[in-house]
């Protein structure tokens, strides 16, 4: 969460406010936990609850998911 800095780290956009004064965002598990994915900075993206949906059902998720593998990579210099 701290890495996207309140926005979705797919589509850049801003998550919504909480009544606490939080960012609203998603947390993503790029490769499942349960396909031995590891519960890593470089495994998981911070999503709008749209693009979330998107990284588990829609028929782009394989694309969404190289696409996130990418962009942590980037982010976290590896």
């Amino acid at each position: 969460m701290a890495r996207a800095k309140g926005r979705c780290e797919l589509c850049g956009e801003h998550g919504f406010e909480m009544p606490d004064g939080r960012t609203y965002l998603e947390t993503h598990h790029i490769d499942a936990l349960g396909e031995g994915g590891l519960d890593t900075d470089a495994n998981v993206a911070a999503l709008c609850p749209n693009d979330h949906r998107q990284a588990h059902f829609s028929v782009k998720r394989e694309d969404i998911r190289v696409a996130l593998k990418g962009i942590a990579s980037k982010a976290i210099g590896t």
